[in-house]
Formats: C-alpha cells, structure tokens, sequence
C-alpha cells in the first residue's frame, strides 16, 4: 500500500529546487564584481522558481524556468541554460507527468551535467525519472535504479539538501511494496532535519519513518513518530494523509473512536489537490464504518474513494478499494457485486505486483546500498576510534606511573569477586538442578560435588576468564562489530574451545550471550543517563550490534521494554 504520491514528490522536489546560499563560493572561484551580479541574479531567479513550486503554481514555474533557459542561450551562461532545462523538467513532470515531455528536457540536461560534472542537476534529474517511474509508471524495480544512481551523484555533489529528498523517494519506494527495508532511509532523513534544523525534512522523515514501523506491525513507534508529524501537516498541506495514518495506527491500538475521529478530519479538513493519500481516509473510515455494522455509510465512503482514484489517476490504491469494496458486499450478502469487485481486484493487485524481474534489481541495488552504507559507518567508526586513541595515549602516558600499581591491584580484586560470585551463582543453580532430580528419581545416582578448590585445571581457566574479563571490563572489545571467538582465543593466546570452557565455566553463558550481555549492560548505561542524548541508531553501531532489530530483541529480552521506552521512563524518574 502506498500513502503518498505526487504531492509527496512535488514537497520532496521543492527541496531539489532550493537555491544555493552563496552560487560564487560553491563554485570554488573568485568573481569579479560583475561576474557577482549575474550569481546574484541567478540565485534570485532560482529562488522565484522555488516558490510558485511552494504554491503548487505550476504554470509560473513553467514559465520561469523557461526564461532562465532563454536568458542562458543568450548570455551564454551554461549553468543557468543547464538549470532551466532541469527545472522544466520538473516543471512537466508536476503539470501532467507525461513522459515525452520531461525527457525533451531530461536528455539534454543529462548530457550537459555530464560535461559539466555539475553532480547537483545529476542527482535532481535521477530524482525526477526515479519518482515519475514510481508514482506514475508504478514501476518500483525502475523507480529504484534511478533513484539509487541519482544518491551516488548527491553524495557527490556534498550539498545535504540533494541527499534528502532522494532517500525520502527510496524510502517511499519501498513503503510502496510493503517493504519496511526503507527504514534506515526514512530514520536518516528525520536525524537530518533535526541536525539541521528542518522542519520539512523533520516533517517528511517522521511520516515516513511512521510509516514503515506500520508495516513492521510495531504500532508504538510508529505512533511516536506521527505525533511529530501532526503539528506540522497543515504547514506543508498534507492533513488528509497525516491524519489518515494516524486513524490507522490509532485503529490497531484498539482505540477505535478516535481513530474515527482522525478520518472524518482528514476527509473534511485535508486538502484534495494532487495527493494519492486522499484514498487512505476514505479506506480506514470505510472500514471502521464496515466493522461497526454501517455497510451503508461504508459503501458510500468506499465509493467516494474510488471516484477520487479514478479521478485523480491515483490508481496505486484502487486494488484495496476493490478489495474491500468485495468483502463489504460479501457482508451485505450480494455475492454477484462481490465477485465483480474481487475479479477487479484481482487484475489490479496482479499487474501491480508481478515485479520478478523489478524485484531482482531492487535486490541488486539494495544489497549495494545496504553495504555501502554499511561501509561509510565502518570507516566513521574507525577514524572516531584513531582520534580516541592519539588522546587516550598521551593521557595513560602522563598518569601511568602514577596510577599503575594502583589500576593492577584494583582490577585483580574486582576479578576476584566477580569470580566468587559467578561460582556462587553456578553452584545455586547446580544445587536446585539436583534437588528437582532428586525429587523426581526414586534412587538417584550419587551427583559429584562441585569443585570449589582450585586444581591446576581450574586455576588455569580462573586465570584465562580474569583476563577475559579484564578484556571486555576495561578495553570494552565488545564494542567490535566484527568480534568472534576465534579473535577473542588469539588475544588471549589460547585456543576457541578452551575459551568456550571457560566462559560456560563461569558464566554458564555460550560466548555470544556473554558477549552480548556486556553490550547491554553498557546501552543500560548510557539510556539510564539523562543528559546522553545519543541517538538509538547510533549507540547500536557503537555497542557492535549488527543490526537494530538484534539489538531492539535482545534489549526488550533483558528489560521487559523497548530501549527507547526505557529511556523515557529513566528521563521521568526525579
């Protein structure tokens, strides 16, 4: 199911269309006085394009943008002709999304950027083929391609503001099939707005990322990111498609009346201009009214979606609409004008997903994006952690003499107890395994006694999980992503199996629990402490998790909530 469209593409390309702050300095060259004024006369006529985008006024930008082509012809400046023909091709692609008339301008555009390696009208014209193939063509595996290459050349051009509205796309992308993979697209943009300081790409990565935790069935978060979303959908003309997700996500917590209540606002109070999210109010309501006994006032709601579908060519949603539309008639016991509308359904939901061979590139194209971006946190990590070290060696140097003995002492004794308590616990725990034996076989075989003298045997293993320990204590190399038994087993100079015996040893733990015990102690840590502010995302990367939802299970597994949840509560504790 898909909740924006056009309309979300036309706030996404506004931010493409924004005009630099200062054309003379991004250029990297010194102008002269002159060469001044045609910047400054460039940069206004850029910012007149970008506002009658603001108003939906897509004739003035039409004829805008053909005046700043003309005027570049004339005064032969390549840069200005090169962004008239850009922004004509948006221009067409907002007025009727017909596909001859944006390439006309696409084409040569594209071939003059390249000349140019101007990445900036690269990454705005991927952008523009990526959301007509999406949102028009409904062509997802194409729509990705463009939209994939379009991020290499953003990431290019340096300029955040080309950057964003791509992800927003390749996040809606996936939203469009269902596929919650677009959450980290959807999460950077929100973390980049609020970094920044914008409140459109706040807006657009809290509905998004909302979103996609819908899909995800975690309906909490979800809720969380849609109440920053709400504030400000009458700022950027998206209440229809705000307060319908919200009824949505309200609908599936079980609090019924005011989901109601969010879709009769969406539905009197959201703006019907260019939005395929018009359908969504008209589809939850309907079905609220449906599940409530009113198949009348449903089946009147569910046909004023269609006709707004059909309307608008908002197509993506009609296959839902048919579909409910087919079990309401089902529940009215009209089976003739059920199965027409199932045999509709059919046909739309079969031409929109038979993807196999789309699917395969969006396959391809992900798993290069997902490991590059894996990459580009990897190597952050990594210079973070050279920059730590430089500073951490000048500070053990200086107070190394002075602390050692110290630092010896104190880490040999705090081993010691943690030892006595694991040897503790473990024989607790032997001892109750014996009495539930006991309990149960009428002659048991005598059980040997645990051993807490320490043999030669022992006194090796208590030595190797003394420095295990001091490992993961003080030099935190849980913290590794790449962590694994065998590394942890040259460190220490022994052998993997032998590690593993002193682990379950002593903690009754495999290595990856032990490990991963240490990395939830440190994220309780820092979420208990109400002055860090470190994003969840981040902290996970930094503990050497590899994955959120890794970490969010084995969190909630430990703690009974959610990190964030728990953050919250630590927050509200006096």
């Amino acid at each position: 199911m898909i909740r924006y469209g056009k309309s979300l593409a036309l706030l996404v390309l506004l931010t493409v269309a924004a005009c630099r702050a200062d054309l003379s300095r991004q250029s990297g060259r010194v102008v002269s006085v002159t060469e001044d004024t045609v910047e400054t006369r460039l940069a206004q006529k850029i910012r007149a394009i970008k506002q009658s985008f603001e108003r939906q006024d897509v004739d003035r930008s039409l004829e805008l943008s053909r005046e700043l082509r003309d005027s570049g012809k004339i005064e032969g400046d390549e840069r200005a002709y090169l962004y008239g023909l850009v922004y004509l091709a948006q221009s067409y692609y907002l007025l009727d999304g017909n596909i001859d008339s944006i390439l006309i301008y696409v084409n040569e555009a594209r071939e003059r950027a390249l000349q140019q390696k101007d990445y900036w009208a690269l990454a705005t014209i991927q952008n523009v083929l990526g959301s007509h193939a999406l949102f028009v063509e409904m062509d997802y595996g194409k729509g990705l391609s463009y939209l994939m290459e379009g991020l290499r050349y953003a990431e290019q051009s340096g300029d955040i503001s080309r950057i964003f509205p791509l992800k927003s796309n390749i996040a809606l992308a996936y939203y469009f099939r269902n596929d919650p993979t677009g959450l980290h697209y959807a999460l950077d943009v929100y973390d980049l707005g609020r970094q920044y300081g914008n409140k459109f790409m706040v807006f657009t990565g809290a509905v998004i990322s909302s979103y996609m935790y819908y899909v995800l069935g975690q309906y909490d978060q979800a809720l969380e990111y849609i109440r920053h979303a709400l504030p400000l959908a009458g700022d950027y003309s998206d209440e229809r498609g705000v307060y319908s997700l919200y009824g949505d996500i309200l609908m599936k917590l079980d609090r019924r009346e005011e989901a109601a209540e969010s879709y009769r606002k969406a539905i009197s109070e959201g703006s019907a201009r260019g939005r395929f999210s018009d359908v969504d109010a008209y589809l939850g309501y309907g079905n609220y009214l449906k599940e409530n006994g009113r198949y009348e006032e449903a089946l009147k709601i569910m046909e004023q979606g269609i006709a707004v579908a059909e309307m608008d060519r908002r197509s993506q949603k009609l296959y839902l609409l048919y579909y409910n539309l087919s079990s309401l008639y089902e529940s009215m016991h009209r089976p003739a004008a059920a199965l027409r509308y199932y045999k509709m359904y059919h046909a739309r939901a079969d031409s929109l997903f038979n993807v196999e061979q789309e699917k395969e590139i969006a396959t391809l194209k992900l798993s290069y994006e997902k490991q590059r971006y894996e990459n580009e946190l990897e190597l952050q990590e990594l210079a973070w952690q050279k920059r730590l070290q430089v500073v951490t060696l000048i500070l053990v140097i200086v107070g190394l003499l002075a602390i050692g003995a110290f630092v010896l002492y104190y880490r040999r004794e705090r081993g010691y107890r943690q030892l006595l308590k694991l040897r503790q616990e473990t024989a607790e725990k032997e001892e109750w395994y014996r009495s539930q034996l006991r309990q149960y076989t009428p002659e048991p075989e005598p059980e040997p006694e645990y051993r807490t003298d320490v043999g030669q045997e022992d006194s090796k293993l208590y030595e190797l999980f003394t420095q295990l320990q001091t490992l993961m204590s003080e030099q935190k190399i849980y913290r590794r992503p790449d962590l694994s038994r065998d590394a942890v087993a040259k460190l220490l100079s022994t052998n993997r199996t032998y590690l593993s015996e002193a682990i379950s040893r002593y903690t009754g733990l495999s290595f990856v629990y032990y490990v991963n015990s240490f990395r939830i102690e440190a994220a309780v840590r820092i979420l208990s402490d109400p002055n860090d502010e470190t994003p969840i995302k981040a902290l996970v990367h930094e503990l050497g998790f590899h994955s959120l939802s890794t970490f969010y299970r084995l969190f909630q597994a430990a703690k009974g909530v959610p990190p964030s949840q728990f953050r919250e509560e630590r927050k509200r504790r006096p």
